[in-house]
């Protein structure tokens, strides 16, 4: 006869009295989801490359130039 082995549970990922309910360790698909497509839109190449069209629009339309604006620290070992 076969000694029944002992079965290991997985636990779970969200607390049982979780302290904080509004904190979810573990979101459902649908809010994965909908999180990866908010971020995916924000973090876009192509709309990276729209808002810097625009800026560059906005800069000539005002007749501005182009600027670099140089930070240097005598005591920063970065700035060097």
């Amino acid at each position: 006869m076969a000694k029944p082995t002992k079965t290991t549970e997985i636990a779970p990922v969200e607390p049982v009295n979780n302290p904080n309910p509004k904190l979810i360790v573990d979101p459902p698909f649908w809010l994965r989801y909908l999180i990866h497509k908010k971020a995916e839109k924000v973090i876009s190449p192509a709309r990276r490359a729209a808002a810097r069209q625009n800026a560059e629009a906005a800069r000539q339309s005002a007749g501005d130039p182009h600027v670099i604006e140089y930070f240097h620290q005598l005591d920063d070992p970065y700035s060097h």
